[in-house]
């Protein structure tokens, strides 16, 4: 007689493989189940640890057990129930859960179980938590340089990324796809564009363009927009940043006379450091950053700041500041300017 593959075997294949586990609720004897892979994800030991819900309870966050305070709807009204949390492993492991939970029922209709899939999604939730803190970061920036525009572009120049340019120009994103964003600079502008581009694709680290951009009411506003490549691990080129100022705000390179808390924040985001990074490189304490960029430079010592200004620079940065009161910070690369704060 021919063997069939048996569900436990399926389901041995599918855990070993994914990062999944499996429990189920027998609602006549009460009995709890958990599969091999539902033991791994939560890193518990199945050899000295029997099922049970108060240890699964226990080992989620605080501010996401309401997880379980729903588990009882499964039973009054029979409803699926999909959610997200976190748990802490008793190895101290933070990790993103996903969990369905479904009644399961015998042939007359009658609820016999509740049935739980759970399955790691922790790289998919770090991986938006990054794109988050990056936005958020090129919109901070964006603020600090008072650019009326923070834009993404892709490795080729082309659009990738722009509401708010679409906010000041009223295009569509499908407008802009490409080298549709050309359509809402003036014309006698648009050659200077993409030569610009052209410049800055071909010598791969800055991009600088000055022209007149048509706003959603018709009219045109001088700008002046800057950018960065951003490079993967290998070098490779990935991509675009910048920011779009009116020509009147864009900070001229000088020594700046007074180093602001901004530009120490700036400064940080622009190389992806966190502030231990720079308290690091600087040979400083991380309270003294601290100090630094909450503003309190008037309580330390002028060879500090000096330090920390001094390791950034040698990173490629450089301080601006006008006699208007404008800052910023731009980043040189290969004896070019790269991007601006303000």
């Amino acid at each position: 007689m021919k063997r069939r593959i048996s569900s436990f075997e399926i389901l041995k294949l599918v855990e070993s493989h994914l990062p999944v586990g499996i429990w189920s609720f027998d609602i006549d004897t009460g009995e709890l189940r958990w599969s091999a892979g539902f033991y791994r994800l939560m890193g518990v030991d199945p050899t000295t640890e029997a099922p049970s819900m108060e240890r699964y309870a226990g080992l989620v966050l605080p501010s996401d057990r309401r997880e379980f305070s729903e588990t009882g709807r499964i039973l009054e009204d029979r409803t699926s129930i999909d959610r997200k949390f976190r748990i802490r492993r008793p190895d101290g492991a933070v990790r993103w859960l996903t969990c369905r939970r479904e009644a399961i029922h015998d042939p007359d209709g009658r609820m016999a179980a509740i049935l739980g899939v759970v399955a790691d999604i922790s790289p998919q939730e770090e991986m938006r938590r990054a794109l988050q803190l990056s936005t958020a970061g090129m919109d901070a920036l964006g603020r600090l340089s008072g650019a009326i525009a923070v834009w993404r572009n892709r490795p080729d120049g082309s659009a990738f990324e722009a509401p708010e340019w679409q906010r000041l120009t009223g295009q569509s994103a499908a407008e802009i796809t490409g080298w549709g964003r050309l359509a809402a600079i003036h014309p006698e502008d648009r050659e200077g564009v993409r030569a610009a581009w052209e410049a800055a694709l071909e010598g791969g680290e800055a991009y600088e363009a000055h022209y007149r951009i048509r706003l959603r009411e018709g009219r045109y506003l001088p700008v002046t927009s800057r950018g960065a490549a951003l490079h993967g691990p290998d070098g490779e080129r990935e991509g675009w940043v910048g920011v779009i100022l009116p020509r009147d705000r864009a900070a001229r390179p000088g020594a700046a006379a007074e180093m602001r808390a901004e530009q120490f924040r700036a400064a940080r985001t622009l190389l992806g450091w966190t502030a231990q990074d720079l308290a690091d490189a600087a040979g400083l304490s991380l309270s003294t950053i601290r100090r630094l960029e909450d503003g309190g430079s008037g309580a330390v010592a002028a060879q500090s700041i000096e330090a920390a200004r001094r390791t950034l620079e040698e990173r490629g940065l450089q301080f601006l500041s006008d006699p208007d009161g404008s800052f910023g910070v731009m980043v040189r690369r290969r004896g070019t300017e790269a991007a601006a704060g303000r």
